[in-house]
């Protein structure tokens, strides 16, 4: 990699290698930083360039740090401290890319200096805690489990948040430590609350890579298990996708150990990782959490949709079950049930809880409560972003036997229909953002059983027609309509839609 290196430099350049892989580039006579761009690129590019060792090809990344001389500047030795600054911030941001220095690293990096002082007495001082977030079955709302999430609350600097400090304690390898505390904290509390009755449920509880690669970890689950008196069904861990692959024969046969003791197994995050399909049907595990990630646009992405149908199904013909994290609409909700998803777990239930407001939580909480009654009637969903518009639709069909929803945009438009078993659309073509034609085609991707019409002027009459050929659309009613001509093709469609699920029936 030396030699690699010292062929791109320019002539005046000075290469040194300062530590076990790092190297400092010093570039005098820099005219402008597009240059400096032009290098760092070439640097990444050719450093990431495969090649052979003892008949094996390998490949590296390097993280990269610029800093820039200035006339203030009298030390040499403060730009390469700048520089290692700036590299170690490449590093955080994935690697293979490169980073310039700012002002705002210095703060950033001393405050990750007075972290790592505190953080080594944070465990001594009792400063950590838990809480917990409800899981939920999909449908009933009942309560199946717990995952205990852990916060440090610092004296002075107040509630400081898992991201901030769980990688400075994985750096210094606290996170085994601080790994075996959640977990003899979480499976005590656990089996204080079925002792005292509030609630006989699963404890998940996240495992760092560092905590499971413990040659000692099973014992030590053995000794938590026996000094907290919890059985172990009670308890499940969660891995992530990356640390399960990271040696899969090891992984394996650890994982058989612990189910061997009774403690479930789930895989956390997945479809964020790098999941090999062949791994997983090996891997003895008992469900797999869909990431938030693909929750969060659910109701308007027929994409995450497609994805998350085809981790249920996957996961449901291997025998595991599926809850999904991240949930906060009563939309995601019920789609997610109509999707078949087991569990469920997110702000719509509830937010992460200290021990005396999960509590509270357990003794009031009642299943269903957030879900409304499903209407017998034939649901009809009217679409246009004029109000006048919708009341005069509603007062021309008012009389008719449907439920009738209405909505001023797309947005609200998906939200309930993943709320809602619409059978019929009736929507606007002309409204701002997304048009009609457009909205009832991704429709037509994520409810391709509704039956969809659409009120268009004959001045879109074009438009309206390719959507027909495109299968978009059911039929077209002009505007302005007639009364009795709209109630007809309403019937109609709700004539087709029962006919087309009589046939897939």
């Amino acid at each position: 990699m030396s030699a690699r290196i010292r062929n791109k430099v320019r002539v005046g350049d000075t290469l040194a290698r300062v530590g076990g892989d790092e190297f400092v580039l010093m570039i005098p006579d820099v005219k402008n930083v597009d240059q400096i761009n032009l290098i760092k690129t070439k640097l990444l590019k050719m450093i990431s360039t495969p090649f052979e060792v003892d008949g094996h090809i390998a490949q590296v990344t390097a993280s990269i740090g610029i800093s820039l001389a200035d006339d203030l500047l009298k030390e040499p030795a403060v730009l390469i401290r700048q520089a290692d600054l700036a590299m170690h911030e490449a590093k955080q941001f994935g690697r293979n890319n490169a980073q310039w220095y700012s002002l705002n690293m210095e703060g950033k990096f001393n405050k990750r200096l007075d972290l790592k002082v505190k953080l080594k007495n944070a465990l001594a001082n009792r400063e950590f805690e838990l809480y917990y977030q409800p899981q939920v079955e999909a449908g009933s709302e009942r309560l199946i489990g717990l995952e205990a999430l852990l916060r440090w609350k610092h004296p002075e600097l107040g509630l400081i948040g898992p991201d901030e400090f769980i990688p400075i304690a994985e750096e210094m390898g606290l996170i085994v430590e601080i790994g075996q505390w959640v977990v003899k904290e979480a499976a005590a509390y656990n089996y204080s609350l079925q002792k005292r009755g509030l609630a006989k449920i699963v404890m998940a509880v996240n495992l760092s890579s560092l905590q499971f690669q413990q040659d000692d970890f099973i014992e030590q689950l053995e000794i938590i298990l026996v000094k907290s008196k919890l059985e172990p069904k009670w308890l499940e861990l969660e891995l992530t996708e990356s640390l399960m692959l990271e040696n899969i024969e090891q992984v394996v046969q650890k994982l058989q150990e612990i189910k061997r003791l009774g403690v479930s197994v789930a895989i956390d995050d997945f479809g964020t990782g790098f999941s090999s399909l062949s791994y997983l049907k090996r891997l003895p595990i008992d469900r797999i959490k869909i990431d938030k990630s693909f929750i969060r646009e659910l109701v308007t992405d027929h994409k995450d949709g497609a994805i998350i149908r085809a981790i249920i199904a996957m996961a449901h013909q291997l025998g595991l079950k599926v809850i999904a994290e991240g949930v906060e609409t009563i939309a995601q909700t019920k789609m997610l049930h109509r999707m078949l998803c087991d569990e469920l777990q997110g702000y719509f239930f509830a937010k992460p809880l200290p021990t005396d407001s999960l509590e509270v939580f357990l003794e009031d909480y009642l299943p269903n409560r957030n879900l409304k009654a499903e209407h017998d009637l034939p649901t009809l969903l009217l679409v246009d972003d004029e109000d006048n518009i919708l009341y005069s639709l509603r007062r021309v069909l008012r009389k008719e036997p449907y439920k009738i929803l209405t909505c001023n945009n797309a947005i609200e438009a998906f939200e309930l229909l993943a709320s809602n078993d619409v059978q019929v659309i009736l929507s606007d073509q002309r409204m701002p953002k997304m048009n009609g034609t457009e909205f009832l085609s991704r429709v037509k991707d994520m409810y391709p059983e509704t039956v969809r019409l659409i009120l268009s002027g004959y001045t879109d009459l074009r438009t309206v027609t390719d959507a027909i050929n495109h299968g978009f659309i059911y039929k077209f009613i002009t505007k302005p309509w007639q009364d009795e001509e709209l109630k007809k093709e309403l019937q109609s469609a709700f004539r087709k839609y029962k006919q087309s699920v009589s046939i897939s029936d």
